[in-house]
């Protein structure tokens, strides 16, 4: 299985931290999320994994090249929308850092994209189960903060 990877911000590191159990994954492209943004970091992070992903120069190219089954989005915040729309359109599952949109609009088309798709989405929540993260839940929700 395929995974590309469109832009560094966020958590990224956490899809690094998972391949190492996934030798049947292939982390096979990286694309900058804007133009202007710098992958040295994102390398050499790359490099502690022992992982070497093709860099594109962008995330559309990456996608029509690579055709992977996962795409992992961490671009700017007011794009991820429209570059997880730009995956479903190609029939690519993905999972996107949050927040999935910024404005409702932009919810609305995403929305409507993955409801006439056949693929998975999932935003990166998981750190919610993290145990100082349910533990700082459980207090707000019993009144103790």
């Amino acid at each position: 299985m395929k995974l590309c990877m469109a832009g560094t911000r966020g958590h990224y590191y956490m899809i690094l931290e998972e391949l190492k159990g996934m030798p049947d994954v292939e982390f096979a492209g990286m694309a900058p999320g804007f133009p202007e943004e710098d992958l040295a970091g994102f390398s050499k992070r790359c490099g502690e994994f022992g992982l070497k992903p093709h860099v594109y120069s962008h995330y559309r190219a990456m996608l029509d090249a690579v055709k992977p089954e996962i795409v992992c989005v961490f671009g700017p915040y007011e794009e991820h929308a429209e570059m997880c729309v730009e995956a479903f359109r190609r029939g690519m599952n993905v999972i996107c850092e949050k927040p999935v949109a910024t404005v409702q609009e932009d919810y609305e088309i995403l929305r409507k994209a993955y409801s006439t798709s056949a693929v998975h989405f999932a935003a990166m929540t998981w750190m919610r189960y993290d145990p100082a993260m349910y533990t700082c839940w459980e207090a707000v929700r019993a009144g103790r903060v």
